[in-house]
Formats: C-alpha cells, sequence, structure tokens
C-alpha cells in the first residue's frame, strides 16, 4: 500500500513536472514566433539579407552591388540623395562624428575610382562593414520618420504667460505702439 501511494506521488509529480514543461515550450514558441515576425518585417534586416546575397563572383560587379545597396540604405536611413558622392558623404559623418560610416565612405570612394581592379579581400572587408551600418542605424518606418520630422510648434494665441493670454497681451502691445 505504501508503494503504490509513493508510486502514485512520483506519477503526479511527473505530470506536474511535464505540464509546467509544456506551458514553458508554448509561451516560448509564442515569444520567438513573434520576434522572427518583427525581425522579417524589418527594413534593416531586409538590407543584410540582400547585402548578404550579393554576388561575388566578379568583384568589379560585387563593388558595384555595394555602392548601389549603400546608396539606398543610406538615402532611406538618413534621409539623403541618391546621387551624394562618397567624399560629400565622408564629409557629412564627420560632421556628426561617425567614424565608421566615415570609414566606410572613405575605402569605397577609393574603391569606385580606383584604376585598378577591386580586391575580393577590400570588398569582404567593405559588406562587412556595410552589415555592421546596417545593424547600428536603424531605418525608421514611415511613422515613426513623420514623428521625427513633425515639428512641434504652439500656437500663439493658446500660450498663458503669468496668467495673461498671449492674444490679450499682443493686443496690449498693439495698442500702446499705436498711442
Amino acid at each position: 500500500m505504501i508503494i503504490k501511494q509513493e508510486l502514485l506521488y512520483i506519477i503526479i509529480a511527473l505530470i506536474f513536472i511535464i505540464l509546467i514543461l509544456f506551458i514553458i515550450y508554448k509561451i516560448m514558441k509564442k515569444k520567438l514566433s513573434h520576434e522572427i515576425i518583427i525581425h522579417k518585417n524589418d527594413r534593416n534586416f531586409a538590407y543584410i539579407k540582400e547585402i548578404q546575397g550579393i554576388s561575388r563572383s566578379n568583384t568589379t560587379k560585387t563593388l558595384n552591388s555595394i555602392d548601389k545597396i549603400t546608396k539606398r540604405f543610406f538615402k532611406e536611413a538618413f534621409n539623403l540623395k541618391n546621387s551624394t558622392g562618397y567624399s560629400k558623404l565622408e564629409k557629412i559623418f564627420k560632421e556628426k562624428k561617425n567614424r565608421k560610416i566615415e570609414k566606410f565612405c572613405k575605402i569605397i570612394n577609393k574603391e569606385l575610382y580606383s584604376k585598378t581592379k577591386p580586391k575580393k579581400e577590400q570588398n569582404e572587408f567593405l559588406i562587412s562593414l556595410l552589415i555592421n551600418i546596417v545593424k547600428n542605424n536603424h531605418i525608421l518606418g514611415t511613422e515613426e520618420n513623420s514623428l521625427k520630422n513633425e515639428k512641434i510648434k504652439p500656437s500663439s494665441k493658446n500660450i498663458k504667460i503669468s496668467g495673461i493670454d498671449k492674444k490679450k497681451l499682443n493686443q496690449k502691445n498693439n495698442n500702446s505702439k499705436k498711442k
């Protein structure tokens, strides 16, 4: 009888442990699938995938692909024009004290306008730098961008200064100027 009771307790404990593990599994699965969905919708993630998919068979074409992706990313992430040259971008990012992007612009500018054929190692270095830049500079969505660009201008009619409406204050100032 005592053995049957101990066996019953062990079975109940095992069922309880399995139930807890199942609940933890479901929570983790839901959380991970949510993160994957968010990650797939992320613009930066799309750029990283595109950069990783660059063909590396022809070094000149690889460099041109890096250039095109970089220009699109800079346009989207930093609100820059596609036609902005790397020497100008280098100056912009030097002023912003962003050394990684400044260095990247200097290297890609040198490679694009060099008379020699691009080296595979240099292209790989540029790709790794670009991936790092994309990871560290999040592209804002349209809603985030509009909030960032929106400047809040207070209406002069609704501002109160020490309990006096600004509209009334302006009227008093105008009346005193007329006299």
